[in-house]
């Protein structure tokens, strides 16, 4: 009998010592293909698992695994390759069903290696994967079978270091050339003249552009007058040059500088004179050229050849990011950098970095700070003023490119050292010629969201003003009082005093009429008055005094109405109403009613001179109404609430809006929080006046199947559970219960409080009022300032935010849709856009309004080594209730272009499994989080989120952000907080507990085991940190001296996280992929208590990442040669610009890029193959415009009508990597499919 072949499967693993059957099987038996005949095979070395019922005989068998002696393995077996489990091109999975690479491409990728896998590791990984209950088989993948192009080396490894020396060796000699020598001596004066000009031993000289390949570069620009270059300075080995720009010179009548129109023929010129055309490019553009720069993205966004179509050869590194990534701090290193406090012994770091200023870093590496007073002239300062100081200015950017230049010469060898793959330096070089070209629906996209944007502000200040004339009419009758929002404002009024009339008939009658704060008229009777009361005053003889004062009381409440209908126009000059009633213009329409009200009200019209000459704001108006109006005579005065807006604090009160359907309230120093039915530890000032009765009311209002635990409410049946006094109810089932059933949060309980039921008839009872602080997304003890900012109008439509008012519901979702374009419109409008003219960009794509941006970029901004910039790398995808988030689909590809990108899979979660499989067993799914990686689905809860979810009882969303945040290094406590944030409710308990069992489920428990040589005889090898601490304490011994390093058990991410703690806590931590140090102020020789041990572990799995995109771009350069031209990395995405001709091309690239990088990244940990899960991009995006997904429509309130209707712009094509092969026929870039050359 003869097996011919041996696939994985489900659930048995056993041998008697000698070999492992992973059982129950289907088997396949060459020949009658019985399970009998297989059986009857089997001696006593041999134990067969369980058989499944499922038997095929046509298609899958048994998995049998040597695990022993090679003088004990069945013939027939001897030759059958390790991890080799197909015949014939079938699918072949390892131990542990993961379906790995074709035999065709393993043999490309891995054919020169050969590993054998620990049977011990293999039992102990697959007993530990039956306990999460994971090993179950996925749906197979097709294989794919392509001939890739041939490597630049003997295996991967070689290949990589190859190419990526390829790329960058020639800009690192340029570099090593000019810091082998001193600088030129710096000019000491400085030619005024537009253009280059050239400083060196010979004296000085007009150029084109500088003639030298490597130049330390600095430009300077005005602020005040646009963002175009005002002067700059270079150095290179053989001389200095300056540049001044022609506005500086002629005063801006050249260009205009009022207009922010920006074009080549403004910008610096760096490759090329002023006839050279910026496409067809000759060689001579084409050959390397580096330009050297602190914050290097801010110069190069001023040079000319930059923004052309076609590349040049000239590349930009960037002192700033080299320093992050040999000294960068963390925010809190930081923020002690920043303030200079210093404790001896305590802070050894701090010789070891800086800030990110040139200044602060020419004083880490060079010893002296430098003088930044003249850079306040470039800040607010005229081109006036710079030319009245232009060799003093000068000077000053000629200090700055020197102070760069000493810092390069001290810097670079410490990079290199540090950071000593080629591909770092090739991928940071790549990172720094970032590309976006747009065009001219640019500009009406900012339009058409300015033009979106002001309308539903416009909207929504209307409704405001609406509730706020509204709330006004609280003031009569004090029914404010009794308002559960607006009772404490205030409601102050100011009187209108008329004044007595000298010319009167009435001249005996010396009452002054006085508008109340409740709006009626008193009479104030004079010391005279008062006199004569009983007196008969009177202006006619006939008629009685009482019914002359009745008419004039009336006459004068007649004028108070008109007042408050026309309180804007009157309470600042009320002749203006006079007026308008004298000619008509109240009436809107000439008729017998509108002419008898004129000759009723004439009488009013002759008591102008009654008005004070100084009338008072808006009497007869509260306070906070009169806030929110300007006052009449002011400049652009509109009467009635114009100032109002939602950021002020009287907004959330007049939409009566609620948390957890409960009344909003404000206290200074607390923020925003709301009233709830009980006592607090936080008091509510002026409580006194809180309509109580009013409150509790409501309280009972709210019913929705509230259930109390102390007392049936009417007509809600009572919930039988018993409710521990201290904690609040687990299970929620509306809002209402944790204020009626709740216990006094965050304060300790005396015995008679917990001896009594807070339920409804104490609250009505002791009418106790409290107020707890809305959830800060922060922090606890932070304080909310508006709950109608972006982070909380998201919680309207999770129905914590809300109001019954329908008006209020409109402000919150406008709100929600004008919080994108608010954060980011200065961000958007601010990017310096260059047009390209006739003479940048080749004839037939001229007159197409074109344009370029180029994204400011800090190839290395963080200590992870990410990359940094404030727009494009931050730009959130299409929203439909977001003006503006269409911001990605704004930078659309030339005629004859594409965009071709993809989104890199779960990367950091697949870097962080893969870390934790090759130290468990060197074998892809070897650990629950491995396998949940690489073959869990979402579809059948077996992803980690989904796992993590279930066992914990939180939400998948939830349990995602969790997951990350651990594998970065977060501790239990942070997801306490993260809880606690995503769900207010929850209490301190409930989070403590779930997080615990998280972190249990996951990480594991945390155990030092006994060296060998110590207590020999003691059986327990194993202790938790308490039971070691005892034990050192009894032998009076350390740690490291009784115990090994501790170490994390049972959890499903275990290995994972003990083999990051190695490296992270290893004497110089490198990343596994290219070997890159972390920084100097974080190693652990600076860090005496262990302090920045999880930022040690976020490092190692982020900076991973970044090798990971570096790797990619050194890849796709290889393949792609000048034929691609990298855009931006957004996130873990990646996308170039491509003519459309090789697009499908560029996709196939672009999955091979990944499969190799994939790869490498395995071998470079060990092992020696990869799962065909993760081996291609999901699906390669071709598309037209920067879109995440090529069929969006990006549809957002100032894109109603969608890309297509909107822009004429037609979805793209999504391809796997079938899908991709077909379109190139197989060719991947540029190289030949046959040879794998590079026929670029």
């Amino acid at each position: 009998m003869q097996i011919c072949s041996i696939v994985s499967s489900k659930q048995f693993a056993s041998c008697n010592g000698k070999y492992v059957f992973v059982a129950s099987a289907r088997r396949l038996i060459s020949g009658n293909g019985k399970k009998e005949a297989f059986e009857k095979t089997c001696n006593s070395n041999v134990l067969v698992g369980s058989l499944d019922s499922n038997w095929n005989d046509n298609n899958n068998n048994n998995g049998l695994e040597e695990c022993g002696q090679e003088e004990d393995i069945v013939p027939e077996l001897k030759n059958e390759k390790k991890q080799e489990k197909v015949c014939g091109g079938k699918v072949r999975y390892n131990d542990f069903n993961i379906q790995m690479l074709s035999k065709s491409l393993f043999n490309q990728l891995f054919g020169d290696v050969n590993l054998k896998s620990d049977c011990k590791l293999i039992n102990s990984s697959l007993e530990e994967l039956r306990k999460h209950n994971l090993l179950t088989k996925q749906e197979e993948v097709s294989d794919v079978a392509i001939d890739l192009p041939k490597l630049k080396g003997g295996n991967l490894e070689e290949h990589f270091w190859n190419i990526g020396e390829e790329q960058c060796g020639a800009y690192r000699k340029l570099v090593e050339d000019l810091i082998s020598g001193e600088a030129p001596s710096v000019p000491q004066n400085w030619v005024f003249k537009p253009g280059w000009t050239k400083y060196s031993e010979n004296g000085c000289e007009s150029v084109h552009f500088p003639q030298e390949k490597a130049l330390v570069f600095d430009v300077e620009v005005c602020m005040s007058e646009g963002e175009m270059p005002t002067m700059a300075t270079a150095v290179g080995k053989k001389a200095w040059y300056s540049w001044v720009s022609p506005d500086l010179v002629d005063g801006g009548k050249k260009y205009n500088i009022g207009n922010r129109t920006y074009t080549t023929d403004r910008l610096i010129p760096v490759e090329s004179g002023p006839k050279t055309y910026g496409f067809d490019l000759k060689r001579k553009l084409k050959d390397p050229m580096i330009v050297i720069g602190h914050n290097v993205s801010f110069d190069r966004a001023r040079i000319k050849e930059q923004y052309w179509l076609e590349k040049t050869g000239s590349r930009f590194l960037d002192t700033m990011s080299m320093h992050v990534c040999v000294s960068g701090v963390t925010s809190y290193q930081k923020a002690l950098l920043k303030s200079g406090n210093r404790i001896d012994g305590e802070n050894d770091w701090m010789n070891f970095s800086s800030l990110n200023s040139l200044s602060k870093v020419h004083h880490l590496y060079c010893g002296t700070e430098l003088e930044k007073e003249k850079r306040d002239i470039f800040v607010t300062g005229t081109l006036t003023d710079v030319r009245n100081e232009f060799q003093s200015l000068m000077a000053y950017c000629a200090g700055d490119t020197l102070a760069t230049f000493n810092i390069l010469v001290k810097l670079f060898p410490m990079f290199l050292e540090r950071f000593p793959h080629p591909v770092t330096l090739a991928g940071m070089l790549e990172l720094g010629s970032a590309y976006l070209p747009v065009n001219d629906n640019w500009t009406r996209y900012i339009d058409d969201s300015n033009r979106t944007f002001y309308d539903y502000e416009n909207e929504t200040k209307h409704l405001l003003t609406q509730r706020a004339n509204h709330a006004c009419s609280l003031l009569e009758g004090d029914k404010y009082k009794e308002d559960l929002w607006l009772w404490d404002q205030d409601w102050t009024v100011q009187h209108l005093s008329l004044k007595k009339s000298a010319k009167s008939n009435l001249k005996n009658n010396e009452d002054n009429i006085v508008v109340s704060q409740e709006g009626e008229t008193t009479k104030k009777k004079s010391r005279k008055s008062k006199k004569k009361e009983n007196e008969s005053v009177s202006q006619d003889e006939e008629q009685p005094s009482s019914e002359i004062d009745s008419k004039k009381l009336k006459q004068v409440n007649k004028l108070q109405e008109m007042i408050d209908s026309k309180s804007e126009v009157l309470s600042n000059q009320p002749h203006v109403l006079l007026d308008e009633i004298e000619s008509n213009e109240f009436a809107s329409e000439q008729d017998e009613s509108s002419i008898a009200l004129d000759k009723k009200f004439n009488h009013l019209m002759n008591m102008q001179h009654m008005f004070p000459k100084k009338v008072p704001h808006l009497p007869g108006y509260p306070l906070w109404y009169r806030k929110l109006c300007l006052k009449f005579g002011s400049e652009n005065w509109i009467p009635g609430p114009v100032l109002i807006s939602t950021g002020m604090q009287v907004a959330p009160k007049l939409l009566s809006l609620t948390w957890k359907s409960m009344p909003l309230h404000y206290i200074r120093g607390e923020g925003w929080g709301y009233l709830v039915p009980y006592e607090t530890n936080i008091k509510v000032e002026n409580d006194q006046l809180i309509p109580k009765d009013k409150f509790i009311d409501y309280c009972k209002s709210v019913k929705n199947s509230v259930i109390c635990s102390c007392k049936k409410i009417e007509g809600v049946e009572r919930k039988e559970k018993v409710v521990d006094k201290e904690k609040i109810h687990e299970e929620v089932q509306t809002s209402l219960v944790r204020f009626i059933c709740n216990k006094l949060p965050n304060k300790k309980l005396t015995k008679k409080q917990k001896e009594d039921k807070l339920c409804l008839e104490q609250i009505s009872r002791d009418k106790i009022i409290g107020f707890i602080k809305l959830p800060h997304k922060n922090g606890k003890d932070l304080n909310v300032g508006n709950p109608l900012a972006k982070d909380f109008v998201s919680k309207f439509s999770e129905n914590e935010l809300g109001s019954s008012d329908e008006k209020a519901q409109r402000i919150i979702q406008i709100s929600r849709m004008l919080s994108y374009w608010r954060n980011n419109k200065d961000r958007v409008e601010g990017q310096i856009v260059v047009w390209l003219g006739r003479k940048d960009i080749e004839p037939d794509l001229q007159g197409l309004g074109l344009g370029a941006i180029l994204p400011q970029v800090i190839s290395c901004g963080t200590l992870t080594r990410r990359a940094v910039e404030r727009t494009w790398m931050t730009a959130s995808n299409a929203v439909d209730d977001r003006i503006g988030s269409e911001l990605r689909a704004m930078i659309q590809a030339p005629s004859g272009y594409n965009f071709v990108g993809a989104d890199v899979d779960a990367q950091e979660l697949w870097i962080a499994s893969l870390i934790g499989d090759a130290y468990h067993a060197k074998q892809h799914g070897a650990t629950p989080f491995g396998w949940m990686t690489l073959s869990g689905r979402k579809s059948d809860s077996t992803d980690m989120h989904s796992v993590t979810a279930k066992a914990v009882g939180i939400t998948r969303s939830d349990a995602k952000v969790i997951n990350y945040a651990r594998i970065y290094g977060a501790g239990q406590n942070f997801a306490e907080r993260l809880l606690k944030q995503f769900n207010p409710d929850m209490s301190v308990e409930d989070a403590k507990h779930k997080a615990k069992k998280m972190f249990v489920m996951t990480k594991g428990k945390r155990v030092y085991k006994l060296l060998d040589n110590v207590l020999p005889d003691n059986d327990k090898r194993e202790f938790t940190k308490f039971g070691a601490r005892e034990i050192c304490r009894l032998y009076g011994k350390n740690y490291d001296e009784l115990f090994e390093a501790p170490k994390w058990v049972e959890g499903s991410e275990s290995a994972m996280f003990n083999r990051l703690e190695e490296i992270a806590a290893s004497d110089e931590p490198e990343t596994p992929f290219l070997g890159c140090r972390l920084s100097r102020a974080l190693e652990p020789n600076r860090d005496t208590e262990d302090q920045f041990v999880p930022t040690r572990i976020n490092w190692v799995v982020q900076s991973g990442a970044v090798d990971f995109l570096h790797l990619m771009l050194v890849s796709m350069k290889w393949l792609m040669g000048e034929h691609a031209r990298f855009c931006l990395s957004f996130h873990d995405e990646v996308r170039y610009l491509v003519k459309s001709d090789v697009k499908y091309q560029t996709a196939l690239a672009l999955h091979i890029t990944n499969l190799l990088v994939r790869a490498f990244c395995v071998r470079r940990l060990g092992m020696s193959d990869l799962p065909r899960s993760v081996a291609f991009f999901s699906s390669v995006e071709v598309d037209t415009v920067l879109r995440k997904e090529a069929d969006n429509e990006c549809i957002t309130p100032s894109n109603p009508f969608g890309l297509d209707k909107g822009y004429g712009v037609l979805p793209g094509e999504s391809l796997d990597i079938d899908a991709a092969l077909k379109k190139a026929n197989g060719v991947i870039g540029v190289h030949h499919p046959a040879t794998g050359e590079c026929t670029d």
